[in-house]
């Protein structure tokens, strides 16, 4: 969201309500100034209750929906957070400008999106097109005849050393598939550690 969704961003649409889903918020608003939170959840009550708890932390206006259509409608940034088999959304739901993160689809039978969004959207970003190819939304956009599994997308982290490789104009629509690399754990697991052992936590085994 830091590298691909408008500056401007203050409204996030999310699918999910579990673990992934808190925290994903929770970092959200590191690097863009959120104020509306659309929820959406196969189960109302899950709905309710993240909203419930996110709610006693954050300053933010949370609202709860029962179509995934309409928690998209007005969104700046979507973020994808089930273990979905089936695509929870169409092209035709999103707005202009839109920036999704999946990030559910992390097998190989897992898919949130309609795989028609990857051919029509302005910019298709994996964090690993070689894993993407095997367990991410591009997966299925291949697997259906939609993208071709010889097409060149540019990565992740390619963006983040070059942004003008990404998103170039308000309304781009631009999708980031996240699948989860080993460098990125490592680099999260020693910065972990380095700041527990500068305040003295943990315990050594």
């Amino acid at each position: 969201s830091k590298y691909l969704s408008n500056p401007y961003s203050s409204t996030v649409a999310i699918i999910g309500t579990g673990i992934q889903a808190r925290m994903q918020l929770e970092a959200l608003t590191l690097v863009r100034n959120i104020k509306n939170v659309n929820v959406w959840s196969r189960n109302i009550k899950n709905t309710h209750a993240y909203i419930e708890i996110l709610s006693k932390n954050c300053e933010l206006n949370f609202q709860a929906f029962d179509k995934t259509n309409e928690v998209v409608k007005n969104a700046d940034i979507l973020i994808t957070t089930t273990p979905s088999k089936s695509p929870l959304l169409e092209y035709s739901a999103l707005p202009k400008g839109i920036h999704i993160t999946a990030m559910g689809s992390d097998a190989e039978e897992k898919n949130e999106l309609d795989p028609n969004i990857l051919k029509k959207c302005d910019y298709y970003i994996p964090d690993s097109q070689s894993q993407t190819t095997v367990l991410g939304e591009l997966h299925h956009a291949i697997a259906n005849n939609i993208l071709s599994s010889n097409e060149k997308f540019t990565e992740l982290g390619n963006i983040i050393l070059d942004s003008s490789l990404g998103r170039k104009n308000n309304d781009d629509i631009t999708i980031c598939d996240l699948t989860g690399t080993g460098v990125q754990d490592t680099a999260i697991a020693r910065y972990t550690f380095d700041i527990a052992m500068s305040k003295n936590l943990g315990t050594k085994v």
